[in-house]
Formats: structure tokens, C-alpha cells, sequence
């Protein structure tokens, strides 16, 4: 019972240094493409589910180690890591349909004949799929699931056990039947959990996995859903056998986390450390390379369709669809709809907390804040005379109606595609990036053959002269 002191510590030791080391590089590769805090939060989950068994380990052969407030915690925390877990596989297929919808949104705005009802049907999608994936989404879902096996644990525990109810509550002991009813409760949830984890991963297969994050779903699941079957079916009992007081099954639980934790916690942070071979080096003048981009994007259909296609797998196309959009505006600019264009743009791209909101530097958004505030005034006007929906006319100002109002920041999205997204495009698809780039150079040398050639012809006629 002593050796679970030092054990502890160092588990305290261990789990501290390696989340500070997480939160710190959580901006590097490959951590920053696999959902960081998320992560970080599932982490955070099994250090403290760890270590609360460490404690009521350290407890073992006393009263104290029955008691129902630490056993509750326990079971909370283990709670905790299965609900997070299951947001992190959950959230692989949210973000992946909300882009699905964000694509179907872009490529209906883009359309001559713009359907209303539709686009507000997506756009409330979008809205209920990004809720899901933010932290407050994510934290209410997991607080609601605490919250609700909590009170389900408290009243079986009661009604299994009346004593407990003229007890007070920090000073409840719970018996070896009421434990093992206990664990039954959380156990049962913990095996729904993972059947609707099951049926999940079969739709996830449709997503292609750029970062690894499958990977680490599929080393941590099957281990974990083995070991924990062969604890409910004899592990529990055959080590109680050879140590009573449950000390080797809790043993047994903190060696399977600390396995989670290593492919989880420590082989992120290392791969930090290491060069990526996935990512290809590029010239450091990011505003040529941008152009360099642009110029790839407008060669052919078949070129942008298969740059898309790489952002729609790794779930950032929102960059690549503004682009398309604002170069469409640019082209046909001026026209009667032109008003209506750059509003449709501005609401579905830059004002803030939009469906395919764009990341951008806060100057750019900011020439575009005057934007919102009259298309506010504009809702008030509609709902005071009670007309028709509202022009663009009236919501879009007269000094940001030109061809070129989204340049600034379709230079910005070009440059964080390239920092982003271009080095894996260009590994995974060389044949397409080599085709363009033969091209530009046989171009280019053709540009120099003609212009060295007309040089060489003008000066002719003078050597003869000459001579």
C-alpha cells in the first residue's frame, strides 16, 4: 500500500510535464492538424482518472477506501474519459459533414439563381454542426452526461442500499455489492458507448484520414475494448484472488491508461521533434508562391478540382471556396447583380460567426464592419414597414462596390493555403503539380528564347553595316 505513494507522485510528475509540453507545441506539426485542445482535453480526462485510482489505491485495507464521495469521483472521471474520447471520434464526422454542407452552401450561392430557403436550411445545419464541434458544445455535452450518470449512480446506490439514505453523505460507505452495482452502472454505459462507437467507425471509413487521426482512434479502441472485456470477464476476479483489496485491478486499469496516454500524450509530442517527410519545402517568398497558387488554380478545371478535393479531405475548403467566389465577383464585375454578389460573400464568408467564416487578419475584416452595421439598419427599416426582403443595395456601401474589394484577402487565404495545405497537395499529387510547373517554365524559356532572338535580329542588320 505504501509502494502506490511514490507511484503516485510520480504519475503527478509524469502527467504534468507531458500536458505542458502538449499545450506548448500544440501549434506544430502533427498535433495542430488533430483537433489540439480536444486532445489535450482527453489527456487531462485520463491523467485524472488515473490518478484518482492511484489515491483510492493508496487507500487499499482501509475504511476510507469504500467511501462513496471518492468512489463517485472515480467513476466520474472514468466517465469523463469515455465521453471525451467519443466527442474526439464524434467530432471526425461533424467536421466532415459540416464541410460536406459548407461545399453544397458555396456551390449554391455561386449559382445565377440563388434558392433562400434552401440556403438558410444549410446555413442552420452548418450552425448546428459547428455548435457540436466547439468547446462549448462539446463541454455542455460531456457535463450533461456527467451530470445525468451521476444521479443515475447516486439513486441505484440508495435504493440497493437504504442504509445510505439516514447517512450523511461524505461519511457513506459503500459495500463490495454496492461497489460491484456501482461499476455495473458506469460498465453498462461505458459497452452502449462503445457499440455506438462501432457503428460510428463504419461511417467513418468514407473519410479519408490526412493526420492520423483514425490511427489513433483504432490504437486506442481495440486495446482498450479487449482489455476491458477481459476485465468484466475474469481479469477482475483472478487478480482479486492473488491480492484482495482490489490493488492489482486497479493496477491493472492505471497500466491500461498509462498505454493511452503514451500513444495519446507522449507520441505526438515526439513526433513534434522529428521532420515531417509529408511536408515540402517552398520557397520562402510567400506572396510569389501565393501567385504561383493562383495562377495554378485558373489553368484548368482538372487542376482546381483536384486541389479542392485534397482541402475538402483534410476539412479547410472554406479558404478555396472564397477565392473561387470572390474571383467570380472580380470577372463579372460591374454588373446589376454586383451588390448582390458582394453581400452574399460578405454574409457567407467574412462577417464574423458566418457558415464558411474565412481566417483573415482583423484590419481586412474590419473594412468590412460598416457592412454589418447597415445591413442592421436596413432589418430594422424592413421590419418597421413591414415590405418585401431586403436589397444588397441598400445594406452594401458605395465605396466598397469594386472589382477588386476581396483582393486583400484573397491574398491573405492564398498565402495560408500554401503555408497549409500546398506541400501535402504537392507529395500527394506530383504528376498534377509537375504537369503546371513544366508548363510555366517551358513559358517562361519560350518568353526568353523570343525576346534574346528579336534581340539578336536587331542587331544584325548594324554588324553588317559595319562591315
Amino acid at each position: 500500500m505504501l509502494l502506490w505513494v511514490p507511484v503516485t507522485v510520480c504519475h503527478v510528475m509524469a502527467y504534468t510535464t507531458g500536458l505542458v509540453l502538449f499545450w506548448r507545441r500544440r501549434h506544430l506539426q502533427p498535433i495542430r492538424n488533430i483537433r489540439p485542445w480536444l486532445l489535450f482535453t482527453c489527456n487531462c480526462c485520463l491523467c485524472l482518472h488515473s490518478l484518482s485510482m492511484c489515491a483510492v489505491a493508496s487507500l487499499a485495507g482501509r475504511q476510507r477506501m469504500m467511501a462513496l464521495a471518492p468512489t463517485l469521483i472515480m467513476f466520474a472521471f472514468q466517465n469523463a474519459v469515455f465521453d471525451s474520447f467519443t466527442m474526439f471520434a464524434a467530432s471526425l464526422y461533424f467536421a466532415y459533414q459540416r464541410t460536406h454542407a459548407q461545399v453544397c452552401l458555396a456551390d449554391d450561392i455561386s449559382t445565377t439563381v440563388h434558392d433562400s430557403e434552401k440556403f438558410h436550411r444549410r446555413l442552420a445545419r452548418i450552425r448546428r454542426l459547428s455548435w457540436l464541434l466547439s468547446p462549448l458544445g462539446i463541454g455542455s455535452l460531456m457535463a450533461m452526461s456527467c451530470l445525468v450518470m451521476l444521479c443515475c449512480a447516486i439513486v441505484y446506490v440508495f435504493a440497493a442500499c437504504p442504509d445510505l439514505l439516514t447517512t450523511p453523505f461524505l461519511d457513506a460507505y459503500l459495500s463490495m455489492t454496492g461497489f460491484t452495482r456501482l461499476s455495473l452502472v458506469y460498465f453498462g454505459k461505458f459497452m452502449v458507448q462503445s457499440v455506438s462507437m462501432a457503428v460510428l467507425s463504419v461511417r467513418l471509413r468514407l473519410i479519408v484520414d490526412k493526420f492520423g487521426v483514425k490511427s489513433i482512434l483504432v490504437a486506442i479502441a481495440i486495446p482498450s475494448s479487449l482489455g476491458m472485456l477481459a476485465y468484466i470477464a475474469f481479469l477482475n476476479r483472478l487478480l482479486n484472488t492473488f491480492q484482495p483489496h482490489m490493488l492489482l485491478s486497479m493496477l491493472f486499469v492505471v497500466v491500461a491508461v498509462d498505454y493511452v496516454l503514451f500513444r495519446c500524450l507522449a507520441v505526438p509530442i515526439y513526433q513534434t521533434y522529428l521532420p515531417h517527410s509529408n511536408e515540402v519545402l517552398l520557397p520562402a517568398n510567400q506572396v510569389s508562391l501565393a501567385g504561383t497558387l493562383e495562377r495554378f488554380l485558373q489553368s484548368s478545371d482538372r487542376r482546381y478540382s483536384a486541389f479542392r478535393k485534397q482541402l475538402e479531405d483534410e476539412i479547410c475548403v472554406e479558404n478555396l471556396l472564397f477565392w473561387r467566389d470572390a474571383e467570380a465577383y472580380r470577372q463579372r464585375y460591374p454588373s446589376p447583380d454586383s451588390p448582390d454578389k458582394a453581400f452574399l460573400i460578405w454574409k457567407t464568408y467574412i462577417c464574423r460567426g458566418s457558415p464558411l467564416e474565412i481566417n483573415i487578419s482583423a484590419s481586412i475584416r474590419q473594412a468590412f464592419d460598416v457592412v454589418g452595421t447597415l445591413a442592421k439598419a436596413a432589418i430594422r427599416n424592413q421590419s418597421r414597414r413591414a415590405v418585401a426582403p431586403i436589397s444588397a443595395v441598400h445594406a452594401w456601401p458605395a465605396h466598397l462596390l469594386r472589382g477588386d474589394v476581396f483582393r486583400p484577402a484573397c491574398t491573405q487565404v492564398l498565402m495560408l493555403m500554401c503555408d497549409n495545405s500546398l506541400g501535402r497537395f504537392q507529395r500527394d499529387n506530383p504528376d498534377i503539380w509537375d504537369e503546371f510547373m513544366n508548363e510555366s517554365n517551358e513559358c517562361r524559356f519560350s518568353h526568353i528564347d523570343l525576346f534574346g532572338a528579336s534581340k539578336h535580329t536587331s542587331k544584325k542588320p548594324s554588324s553588317q553595316t559595319i562591315n
